[in-house]
């Protein structure tokens, strides 16, 4: 914990470089943190394992599920611009320990997104090349190189690596688009098929249909991700929830029209094949486009997997530096850079983490079991973050916006997203999962548990970091 709080003239030197976004790019950071393409192509292969045919209805739920949320997110981003995003959301619902626990876990939740996606990066890189020119390059250079470009773009400017990110996305939705459309001309009326949406078509019914939402609701994080650029973007208590909403129903329709036409191309009754395929999509791609043009989807799915890595990272660092910024943290995590004015500190930490914890976790498991091991900690954290937040709405419509408090979006709303969010815990643990992926929720109580011995020492030890991060907030936020 930090030994000494930044004093008060550093937070006017230590901000981000404000009014330097507007709507598109707020729109490009959540959306390249869902990582559409690089979500539908590999988050489908697992999901496909555990609900079978009935796969796009994993994803439907997890649509559902999402735009729960994201009304909570969206409502708290009108009111308060931050780059704390859900620590500053529920600190001013629910107070600053439970911001700080929220914080705590959010660390977690997206300091895990660059070393899982960089796991399943090197992988397919490398085996992509080697298909293509016979050269045999290790996985993790690849991953390295990821993670150093990745710490370039974060650390010379956000608005750089949105730009970037907004290219990518162009390319790898269009490839995706293209193969559906030949998808839908090519089969005709066999196209339309009521299997993907029945429960019978999961080979252990509802079960496994929630343990599929796990992958759905993992494809949809990051979509909050545009909430942590509420400092960097003009007019962001209109633009950031127009984002936050755009995101979450365009993407999520993309996910769920992606997931039916993966399943009707491949075959409802060829699912098993499917959940064993290492690149399903290109399977596809090579039955309807040819092997030659096959590659074109290899490469979306590899700058697709690039992108999220990339705004996952920008999400992080900026979650870091506003609790370092508050004081929770070492203080050095909430300083910005003197030229780029970009959470330097947070970034170098970030990014050692990223190198350690995926490359570590690779070698152990294999980098796509790492990506799955990874992945399922993400979601099992995010869940507790998303009730966290929904919470937190409940208490600040009615106590601090007392007048504009409405009782389905600011009650109804928050309590379904909770009760909706249960459904992929109960799938994940339920049965409960043999070694060594059962580590996947140790760790995740365990940082939990650790979150709640480090607030209890500091409120014991440094009670006044908790009442100054509390001024902090309502004079920064409000």
């Amino acid at each position: 914990m930090a030994q000494a709080s930044p004093q008060p003239g550093d937070q006017a030197v230590h901000r981000l470089r404000a009014n330097s976004l507007g709507l598109p790019q707020a729109l490009v950071m959540s959306i390249a943190t869902m990582a559409p393409i690089a979500a539908i192509f590999f988050n489908t292969i697992p999901a496909s394992g555990v609900a079978g045919a009935a796969m796009p209805l994993s994803f439907l739920l997890g649509l559902v599920a999402a735009v729960l949320v994201a009304n909570a997110v969206a409502r708290f981003s009108r009111e308060l611009a931050t780059a704390g995003s859900f620590y500053t959301y529920v600190s001013h619902g629910l107070g600053t320990n439970a911001g700080f626990f929220a914080g705590w876990v959010f660390l977690l939740f997206y300091g895990v997104t660059a070393p899982f996606i960089f796991s399943i990066f090197g992988a397919t890189v490398s085996t992509v090349l080697q298909e293509i020119t016979g050269v045999a390059i290790p996985w993790v250079a690849f991953y390295i190189l990821g993670a150093g470009l990745v710490f370039t773009l974060s650390y010379v400017g956000i608005r750089q690596s949105l730009n970037l990110d907004l290219t990518f996305l162009f390319y790898e939705l269009g490839i995706a688009l293209a193969l559906a459309v030949t998808v839908i001309f090519r089969l005709g009326g066999h196209f339309v098929s009521t299997v993907p949406w029945s429960i019978s078509s999961s080979p252990t019914g509802a079960g496994g249909i929630f343990f599929g939402m796990v992958f759905a609701v993992l494809s949809f994080i990051g979509f909050e991700a545009s909430a942590t650029l509420g400092e960097e973007t003009r007019q962001p208590r209109r633009n950031i929830p127009i984002a936050v909403f755009g995101s979450v129903i365009a993407i999520g329709v993309f996910y769920v029209f992606m997931a039916y036409v993966s399943t009707v191309a491949y075959g409802v009754h060829n699912m098993v094949a499917f959940s064993k395929d290492a690149n399903p999509f290109s399977t596809i791609a090579i039955r309807f486009w040819g092997p030659h043009f096959a590659y074109l989807v290899d490469v979306a799915g590899i700058i697709g997997l690039f992108a999220c890595a990339l705004a996952g990272h920008n999400a992080s660092v900026r979650v870091m530096y506003s609790i370092g910024r508050e004081g929770f943290l070492s203080a050095a995590l909430g300083r910005t850079h003197p030229v780029f004015k970009t959470p330097a500190n947070a970034i170098m930490v970030q990014t050692a983490f990223t190198l350690v914890s995926g490359i570590a976790l690779s070698w152990w498991l294999g980098p796509l079991t790492a990506y799955g091991f990874l992945g399922t900690m993400a979601v099992l954290t995010a869940v507790v973050v998303y009730a966290l937040v929904n919470l937190a709405l409940i208490r600040f419509m009615m106590v601090e916006r007392r007048p504009s408090f409405r009782i389905f979006p600011h009650l109804v709303v928050p309590i379904l997203a909770i009760a909706t969010l249960a459904l992929p815990v109960y799938g994940t643990t339920v049965p409960f999962p043999a070694w060594p992926l059962d580590l996947e929720v140790f760790v995740v109580a365990a940082w939990i548990v650790a979150g709640a011995v480090a607030l209890l020492r500091l409120r014991a030890v440094r009670p006044d970091a908790i009442a100054r991060a509390g001024r902090l907030l309502v004079e920064g936020d409000e």
